[in-house]
């Protein structure tokens, strides 16, 4: 993969726990917050590398952008919601 297994946050199971451990750490319920990571993307904590990064990856692109769209979505709905009972 790419530039080889040394850039690698995905090259062990207990890394990329620990990577996003870290990342989460800001949460007063980190753990939590890494299990429900786990139970939605169960491929990350596959055996294989490739099959690991791959969930990883597109764990990141839905909490870098579905985040966003799930927020606008909210908000748009609750403005509407306003309009239509005011």
């Amino acid at each position: 993969m790419g530039y080889g297994k040394l850039t690698n946050v995905c090259n062990t199971r207990l890394g990329l726990r620990a990577i996003l451990r870290l990342a989460m750490n800001f949460y007063e319920n980190a753990a939590e917050v890494v299990d429900s990571i786990y139970s939605q993307y169960p491929d990350m904590d596959d055996l294989n590398t490739e099959v690991r990064t791959k969930a990883a990856s597109q764990m990141l692109t839905d909490l870098a952008f579905g985040s966003q769209a799930y927020n606008e979505a909210k908000h748009h709905a609750r403005y509407l919601t306003t309009l239509i009972t005011t």
